[in-house]
């Protein structure tokens, strides 16, 4: 365990939360001692078996990630998103891994095992393990079963494990678009993209046109004592222009997305503690 998951001298334990310096840090540094104690079972039992050992790895990683953003409550669920049209867009287990998360998570071994059960809640929910411990669900049963009270009973790895594939997202989870539920349209009038603005489609809708280098807001029908708001930048409606500060003003100088929602493919950090 030291030499693959630490490069050969243990750490002491890391201590959470996330913070934005240590997210690049070995997330194994975070593992407990008993995590760590178990996960060295774990590579011993894999050994004899003849597995690959890299799916150990795996797990750890996930655990000690978990670990690091304070047992998963730094982290937000993943299934919140929309894509480019406003739809909602969930991801899940594909069904044959959704099927052994249920098991695990409705059995009787998870009463007993030495892993983390607030851990394995926490992954085997797609909010979550859709977008990490990808194609782990299998083997995990199988610790979480061998590490238990009923691990004299439990058969051999067997040689499903003796190769680890890298599996992608895009074969693993499983992506639904709610057309029910939409986000409601943006009234934004312009954006700015590599300096240059435009008119987004309900600007043009409204009547409005725009000077491309500076931004500049008019309306062919404006009169003299009519105010036509000079940016408004995709997201920020042109009603308030009249409210915004020096600090809006110069934000408009950067550029913006030209593309406002976005579905998730990995989980999202919310790093609620860090103190700059």
């Amino acid at each position: 365990m030291i030499s693959r998951l630490f490069h050969g001298s243990e750490p002491a334990i890391a201590q959470p939360p996330a913070t934005f310096y240590n997210m690049a840090q070995n997330p194994c540094d975070f593992l407990n001692s008993d995590d760590r104690n178990v996960i060295a079972d774990m590579f011993a039992y894999a050994q004899a078996e003849g597995a690959n050992l890299a799916h150990v790895t795996q797990l750890a990683v996930v655990l000690g990630d978990y670990r690091r953003s304070s047992d998963g409550s730094q982290t937000v669920g993943g299934n919140n998103g929309y894509d480019a049209d406003g739809y909602r867009v969930t991801f899940d287990f594909k069904k044959e891994e959704a099927q052994i998360a249920s098991r695990i998570l409705n059995g009787s071994a998870i009463n007993s095992t030495r892993i983390d059960q607030g851990f394995l809640r926490y992954i085997l929910h797609p909010d979550h393990g859709a977008f990490t411990n990808i194609g782990g669900i299998p083997f995990l049963e199988r610790m979480v079963n061998k590490f238990s009270d009923e691990g004299d009973d439990q058969p051999p790895l067997g040689s499903e494990f003796a190769a680890f594939k890298k599996i992608n997202f895009e074969d693993y989870a499983v992506r639904t678009t709610n057309k029910a539920i939409r986000l409601p349209p943006d009234k934004s009038v312009a954006t700015v993209t590599n300096g240059v603005w435009s008119l987004t489609e309900y600007g043009k809708a409204s009547g409005y046109v725009i000077d491309s280098a500076t931004g500049k807001l008019s309306r062919p029908s404006d009169s003299p004592d009519e105010k036509t708001p000079q940016h408004s930048l995709l997201g920020a409606p042109a009603t308030d222009a009249a409210h915004r500060t020096i600090l809006d003003a110069l934000a408009d100088t950067r550029d913006q997305p030209a593309q406002r929602w976005i579905w998730p493919g990995h989980l999202f950090k919310m790093l609620r503690a860090f103190k700059p």
